[in-house]
């Protein structure tokens, strides 16, 4: 009663706005004496009085306003607190304002990178729920919203790549792409290209969908010459379980760049399969690994080379499930014991060129 009766004397003196002022603040006494803020919004309908009601609601307990459904409390949440405005929206399933709230959180100035990507990370979420078919608050209020989710995640994808890279270059000290957004050609040129992260110049890569050849050999190259020999091999498994899918991981470049490489350092030593099987477990095919040797084969221009490179054909062919190319391996198997039976030149013995015709006609005889 003494509730109604304040709000009552303020609707008297509704255009003495000393009075109402002093009516609503003796009110709000009432709130702290026990009276909840349902009770007290449902009292009047003055916009005044719920945006009083809101003011101390968030001055003393911010997180009872998200249990509000007033008509006002949207448009007041929207001029006032960027955070429980979103918070809200998702609380009461307006998932594409909620997203659009979040992503609107993510973009304001002198946010740290962790504080954005937590903020799409929310906007993400209220965005997949905001166009999932079988949500029950699906469309709800949503009509007017213009909600993209594709430019969300896009976003969200290039934000991620950005705290990859600061989190590459925490030994740099404090620098300003902490603190702000930048587009895809400033994250590579002036950060990852800049400082040597090549993984993640080919994750931005990746993100474009950019699979320029010769870029990605100076990337690869760059790799290579960066990485000691010892663990080049689980490096370039990482990448090509990353990238591979999608065309940022050359594995032809890879294993004829490895494989001339591995022929100078070892010289006249035997072939070492560490190629092949860093390739297989990148996830390259046995099949395509053996299409990319059979084209170093046909360019090799000596016949020490083509005796490795032989050697190498071979085994690819044991680890490999044969299966429907049967055929084609037993053509080029035969091409290919015709070619080594002719090797003559230097640094070629006969045991080597007998050990690879027998080891072609083991293979023949399981593939027939």
């Amino acid at each position: 009663k003494a509730l109604d009766l304040t709000l009552h004397v303020a609707q008297i003196y509704r255009n003495d706005t000393t009075v109402r002022s002093k009516c609503y603040q003796t009110a709000i006494g009432l709130l702290d004496r026990g009276i909840s803020a349902e009770v007290a919004l449902s009292s009047s309908d003055d916009v005044e009085w719920h945006q009083t009601v809101y003011t101390h609601l968030l001055q003393t307990n911010p997180q009872s306003l998200l249990d509000i459904k007033t008509d006002s409390i949207l448009d007041w949440l929207s001029e006032h607190q960027g955070d429980l405005l979103a918070t809200w929206l998702a609380r009461h399933e307006m998932h594409a304002q909620a997203a659009i709230a979040y992503r609107n959180r993510a973009l304001v100035e002198h946010l740290n990178i962790n504080e954005r990507v937590n903020y799409y990370t929310r906007a993400l979420i209220q965005a997949k729920a905001a166009v999932t078919p079988n949500s029950d608050s699906a469309g709800k209020r949503e009509q007017d919203t213009e909600l993209d989710l594709h430019q969300i995640q896009d976003e969200f994808d290039l934000l991620k790549l950005q705290k990859e890279v600061c989190d590459a270059l925490q030994d740099q000290g404090e620098l300003d792409i902490r603190y702000k957004i930048v587009n895809c050609s400033t994250l590579y040129n002036d950060y990852a290209y800049k400082y040597g992260l090549w993984e993640q110049c080919l994750a931005i890569l990746q993100s474009v969908a950019m699979n320029d050849p010769e870029e990605l050999k100076c990337l690869y190259r760059n790799i290579i010459t960066d990485q000691p020999w010892n663990i080049l091999k689980s490096r370039l498994e990482k990448l090509g379980k990353r990238f591979l899918s999608t065309g940022q991981f050359p594995y032809e470049f890879l294993v004829k760049e490895l494989e001339d490489l591995a022929m100078t350092a070892a010289e006249n030593e035997t072939w070492n399969p560490w190629v092949v099987e860093t390739m297989l477990s990148s996830g390259v095919s046995c099949m395509e690994l053996l299409d990319t040797y059979w084209g170093i084969f046909d360019l090799c221009t000596s016949d020490r080379a083509k005796i490795v490179v032989a050697t190498a054909l071979l085994y690819i062919v044991k680890r490999a499930n044969i299966g429907d190319e049967a055929r084609g391996i037993q053509e080029r198997l035969e091409r290919l014991s015709v070619i080594v039976g002719g090797l003559h030149g230097d640094g070629v013995t006969q045991n080597e060129r007998e050990d690879i015709k027998n080891n072609i006609s083991t293979l023949l005889l399981q593939l027939e």
